[in-house]
């Protein structure tokens, strides 16, 4: 099994974007995980689910905040994004699940790009999941015509997913509240 921590966008952007990815044939993304902002990666949650505890309760603890997001850009030449709006909260939301849980640093530097190297986004489609990179490009040139401007939301819960093997799509494993407003 593998697990990990993101953000579930609201229902209506859910849609639009889900619309948008599967409006590319070859984009095997929408079929293996919904869009979302991922929070922290696999890296260090392990099936024996030892740091859930912990993870939920700096959730809890932790305020709601707001989302908004920026333009579609290319990540590298195989990646084709929403980036989200740089976000204090967000990040130090991040950064303390990432020290809570403690990945292996080798593979969070070379491979995860967590703590430092963390930027929040959504991934609109991949070259590991079916496209070209000729279709990204193409892709990022639709997402900033259909994709602008996607609405922006409060971040209430924090959404574990989980991956039960290789061949299933990621699903919602558990929603942990955040504290709301302080």
């Amino acid at each position: 099994m593998k697990y990990f921590i993101g953000i579930a966008l609201p229902k209506e952007t859910t849609e639009q974007i889900t619309y948008f990815q599967k409006s590319f044939a070859s984009n095997e993304l929408p079929k293996i995980l919904e869009p979302h902002i991922t929070v922290k990666t696999k890296n260090g949650l392990t099936g024996d689910l030892v740091w859930l505890k912990k993870v939920k309760q700096i959730i809890e603890k932790y305020p709601d905040f707001e989302i908004s997001f920026d333009s579609v850009d290319i990540f590298g030449d195989s990646v084709v994004i929403v980036r989200v709006h740089p976000s204090k909260k967000l990040t130090a939301l991040h950064k303390s699940l990432f020290y809570t849980i403690k990945p292996n640093e080798q593979d969070f530097t070379k491979k995860y790009f967590e703590n430092e190297k963390y930027e929040a986004h959504v991934t609109l489609g991949m070259t590991s999941w079916g496209m070209t990179k000729e279709e990204l490009v193409i892709m990022k040139e639709k997402g900033m015509e259909e994709l602008s401007p996607i609405p922006k939301f409060k971040a209430t819960s924090i959404r574990i997913y989980q991956q039960m093997d290789q061949e299933e799509a990621y699903k919602k494993f558990l929603d942990v509240p955040l504290h709301g407003t302080q």
